[in-house]
């Protein structure tokens, strides 16, 4: 394989890889741009190594002919340990609390990633412009349309106790949200005690997760605010 194809295979990777790691990134997702370059980077790598094992093997044939029907090589076997190991970095992507679960389509995206890889890799650049359009339709276009600008989830952190709560609770509400609160805790840093509280909310209308930010961000006590809507 010419090094302008390698070069051309894995410039394309970075490209597609780091596009969905952007999106992801700007949703507060558990895995970002490294992660989805690394992931595309790997699988294209795996793939451009399973072509150069194909490529010997016919030039080891070639020279020696006798020896055709001992000499193998089995195209899809390196891919397919891809496609499984995969599965695994994206199944750490979902997390489970309170029968809530979050971390799906991060774990979707990876595993896209890799496939998307796994295709540049092989050279079929039809088949992976085509796939990467209609996971960027999903990605960015879908949310626009469905208007899943909303978080699912919102952790805010805040010091002053109860009174700080109520006026966090007094903002949502002022955005017309349906809020339930599903997780509570209480950390303790050096005299200060840091309050995490963790909202499930649903909108009436449309509202993005920065109106939300910027709302919330008026009030000095609170000390960070965290969307999980994946």
């Amino acid at each position: 394989m010419a090094f302008k194809d390698i070069v051309i295979r894995l410039g394309l990777t970075l490209v597609f890889s780091g596009l969905i790691g952007l999106e992801r990134e700007k949703n507060q997702s558990n895995a970002g741009i490294k992660t989805h370059l690394l992931v595309g980077i790997g699988a294209t790598i795996i793939a451009l190594i399973q072509q150069h094992i194909i490529f010997d093997t016919l030039q080891y044939a070639r020279i020696h002919p006798d020896l055709i029907g001992s000499v193998r090589s089995d195209p899809a076997r390196l891919i397919a340990q891809v496609v499984s190991g995969i599965g695994f970095l994206g199944a750490g992507t979902i997390i489970v609390t309170n029968k809530n679960i979050s971390g799906l389509t991060t774990a979707a995206s990876i595993w896209t990633t890799a496939a998307l890889g796994l295709a540049l890799g092989m050279g079929y650049y039809e088949l992976a412009f085509l796939g990467f359009l209609a996971t960027m339709i999903v990605l960015y276009i879908m949310k626009r349309i469905i208007g899943e600008s909303l978080p699912h989830k919102l952790v805010v952190k805040y010091i002053g106790g109860h009174k700080v709560e109520h006026e966090i609770i007094e903002t949502l509400n002022s955005f017309q949200l349906e809020i339930h609160r599903v997780q509570y805790s209480v950390e303790l840093y050096g005299n200060e005690k840091i309050y995490t509280y963790v909202y499930e909310i649903h909108g009436g209308k449309k509202i993005t997760f920065d109106e939300l930010q910027h709302e919330l961000s008026k009030n000095d006590n609170i000390v960070s605010i965290q969307s999980t809507n994946i």
